[in-house]
């Protein structure tokens, strides 16, 4: 599994240059990376996936890619992350094999409990947006803290709370009880990513 704590995104819509940006988060001290590329070819994706999972490895970091599980397994990825209308996580499975990572969006309750008891392949969920973001035009409305702290409460695998988090809101994210929370816009907007990425890493 992957580290606990801060996992940073890497949007190919939200930077000029996705494959330098995810290297300096690495080389700033993230540890687990995922790779989102929402309007790039499968060509371009795979690209630049494969640079980055020679960056996670020289940090000894965790390298995730969105929705595309059969280049997660072209270029050796650590895992995968699925939204709820891409492939299944059991159909994942089958293609990135039984040690990859994979990951589910939820933005319900009861998407939450239906991933219980084993009845998905999943591994962690996400689940958001905790606060309002701008980063995913499509999240929908922001779900708070509390209902963040049910989903920890309601889901049987760890949740990855997303959406919104910042500096400033890290302290309510964790006192909801996550074993990690995904950020896009404060990595992207600081001008110093290490102080970011420890602002966004606290302590146990």
């Amino acid at each position: 599994m992957f580290t606990p704590g801060l996992y940073a995104i890497a949007d190919a819509d939200h930077t000029p240059d996705v494959v330098a940006w995810g290297n300096t988060l690495l080389a700033s001290g993230a540890k687990t990376l995922q790779l989102r590329a929402k309007s790039w070819s499968k060509s371009e994706i795979t690209r630049a996936a494969r640079a980055l999972v020679t960056s996670a490895h020289r940090y000894g970091a965790v390298f995730i890619l969105n929705d595309h599980p059969e280049i997660a397994a072209t270029v050796h990825a650590h895992g995968v992350h699925l939204g709820q209308t891409d492939m299944s996580p059991d159909e994942a499975r089958a293609i990135v094999g039984p040690d990859g990572l994979i990951g589910l969006s939820t933005h319900t309750i009861d998407q939450v409990e239906g991933t219980k008891g084993g009845r998905t392949a999943a591994d962690y969920l996400g689940f958001g947006p905790i606060f309002g973001t701008s980063s995913k035009a499509e999240a929908g409305l922001p779900r708070g803290a509390a209902l963040l702290a049910e989903a920890v409460r309601t889901a049987d695998i760890p949740v990855v709370a997303i959406g919104g988090i910042d500096a400033s809101r890290l302290q309510e994210v964790v006192a909801a009880g996550p074993f990690g929370w995904a950020v896009i816009s404060a990595l992207t907007g600081a001008h110093d990513p290490v102080t970011a990425i420890r602002e966004l890493s606290p302590s146990p």
